[in-house]
């Protein structure tokens, strides 16, 4: 009979259940590449931390949400629950976020749009847990010396 095992499902596969600590920081600002972004969709209006927003707000349950980075990859672009886990990766300096109704499983009416300063620096403000419109940052994962760093407000554990 195989035995319990721990399994956490974000963290990019850097993440074991033992290895679940208090990130080591909470702020990107270090410089370093980003290699990978993390947010859930809670719903809301845009903040103050966010840039170029148009529209009200966004706080239904089931939303379409579009991502795309400035070099314009999609990073994100799908029906989206509320509390839904996102892994966008592919970042660069900054990503324009588009939520909209979803009318017969496609984007409807955009209900907002704005943009998000993704490195890791002091101006652009990266911190876990707080809210970039609708969306709040769970991880931030970044390149430090060739080493990938995972630095999670949350783990998502699946123990089977």
């Amino acid at each position: 009979r195989p035995g319990i095992v721990c399994q956490v499902l974000n963290g990019g596969g850097l993440m074991m259940c033992d290895d679940i600590v208090t990130p080591a920081n909470q702020e990107c600002t270090s410089g370093a590449p980003i290699f990978e972004l993390d947010f859930f969709y809670r719903g809301g209006r845009c903040t103050n931390n966010v840039l170029n927003c148009v529209g009200e707000e966004a706080n239904t349950d089931q939303v379409w949400i579009t991502i795309e980075s400035a070099a314009q990859n999609i990073l994100w672009n799908q029906v989206t629950e509320r509390d839904t886990f996102m892994s966008l990766r592919g970042i660069d300096n900054q990503m324009e976020v588009t939520i909209s109704t979803v009318q017969n499983n496609r984007p409807g009416t955009e209900l907002l749009r704005y943009d998000i300063l993704t490195n890791c620096t002091a101006t652009a403000g990266l911190t876990l847990k707080d809210k970039y419109g609708p969306l709040e940052l769970a991880e931030f994962t970044i390149k430090e010396g060739g080493i990938l760093v995972a630095n999670a407000a949350y783990a998502d554990v699946l123990i089977t």
